[in-house]
């Protein structure tokens, strides 16, 4: 019944209307701080009393010398998972095991600067630790020398597992959840909220599973196929979309980036014609899969949510439209009627 509904639907529009980890570069305005990193994250294991010898590589992309320093912090990471850094407590000691050669340096116009370091981890060292290296200019020695002054900021994580018995692996599934419960049109968009709860990061990943309209497996969403960190300790939200349909909510674009007024996005109803069969009406169930490797096997997390996807606006301008007409052919009828026996009493 949905699925003739739906194609109904769409023939009377049809009619009415025919309507893992890579380089980073960083840019500041104004003072350009224009750099190249490589990698953009570590992800290290050793041992308790083991030496870790590693490197980042700085490109400075601009056609001046340019004075930087390395600062090293504890990092926290949001729920956005954007890598922040965070204030060391007095028993934040893992600081001090990283030990650079040079922490300031001058980075040559279109070359690559090594940045060398070690991590010595002491006997008693377990599980996770992370590091957040920060590169910016070094304002101090730009004054003195002839090279640029900029402004600007860097970050590089450094996630560290120390191995040893008793690490844990572990993650809850806070919650699974649409933006609305009713939407008018697709996309439809969910967030994932997950924390870990064990003692080493965790990269979970999984699918978003649609069915509806008397369909097991109507589409398939990845979420987090980028292989997002969540640390010991922290929270995060995934967000994924379901976009798949006749009727889709598209950005507006301006310059090549998305408009924003009001601090929103503004966007635009767009008509897919060569999705006319995918006219998103009626109630549908997403079901979430999520995994995360817990050393020893994958580790499953389930949920499911229902949503709607009603298009009333449409629905509503077609009811207007046939009570309209409903009225307008029985006025006509009307007046043909006395027309007609007007006509008969005249002869």
């Amino acid at each position: 019944m949905i699925k003739k509904l739906s194609l109904s639907l769409a023939l009377l529009i049809l009619v009415a209307v025919i309507v893992r980890v890579g380089n980073v570069s960083a840019q500041t305005a104004g003072n350009n701080l224009n750099l190249t990193i490589s990698p953009s994250l570590l992800d290290l294991t050793t041992t308790p009393g083991g030496k870790l010898q590693e490197r980042i590589r700085v490109r400075n992309n601009s056609t001046s010398p340019l004075n930087l320093s390395v600062q090293v912090s504890k990092l926290t990471v949001g729920d956005d998972g954007q890598p922040t850094p965070a204030q060391p407590s007095d028993t934040d000691s893992f600081l001090s095991w990283l030990k650079f050669d040079n922490r300031k340096f001058t980075a040559q116009p279109n070359e690559w600067t090594d940045v060398n370091f070690t991590i010595t981890t002491p006997p008693d060292s377990a599980y996770g630790y992370y590091y957040l290296l920060r590169i910016s200019p070094d304002l101090s020695a730009a004054s003195t020398t002839n090279s640029a002054t900029v402004q600007g900021e860097l970050a590089v994580p450094i996630l560290l597992t120390v191995q040893k018995d008793g690490a844990i692996a572990q993650a809850k599934l806070l919650d699974f959840k649409t933006d609305n419960f009713i939407s008018q049109y697709l996309p439809v968009n969910f967030s994932v909220k997950m924390a870990n709860s064990g003692n080493i990061h965790i990269r979970p990943k999984g699918n978003i599973f649609i069915s509806g309209q008397g369909v097991k497996q109507l589409g398939t969403i990845d979420v987090n196929f980028e292989e997002g960190t969540i640390i010991p300790g922290a929270t995060r939200t995934f967000q994924a979309s379901w976009d798949d349909g006749f009727l889709v909510r598209q950005p507006v674009m301006e310059n090549g980036t998305a408009k924003i007024e009001n601090g929103k996005p503004v966007t635009k109803l767009a008509v897919n014609w060569d999705k006319l069969t995918h006219f998103r009406i009626g109630p549908y169930t997403a079901n979430l899969v999520m995994v995360f490797d817990d050393g020893k096997r994958d580790v499953v997390l389930e949920k499911a949510v229902t949503f709607w996807v009603i298009p009333y606006k449409i629905i509503a301008g077609i009811i207007v439209t046939v009570v309209i007409l409903f009225f307008v052919i029985r006025w006509l009828l009307k007046r043909y009627v006395r027309s007609q026996i007007s006509k008969n009493k005249i002869r």
